[in-house]
């Protein structure tokens, strides 16, 4: 339904991503990246997309 909405597919891991890094604001996305077993760029695409005004 996201990919029909042209929302990304990952948007749902994105926001608990998200969610975590805001619960642990001190936390370096590497850290984080660690938490969720996946890569610190896909942290910090998440971050910049979910901190990004809607248009």
């Amino acid at each position: 339904m996201l990919f029909e909405l042209g929302l990304p597919v990952h948007l749902s891991s994105w926001m608990e991503y998200y969610e975590y890094h805001l619960a642990h604001a001190k936390m370096s996305n590497v850290e984080i990246s660690y938490r969720f077993v996946v890569t610190k760029s896909t942290i910090q695409r998440a971050i910049a997309f979910m901190g990004s005004p809607i248009a």
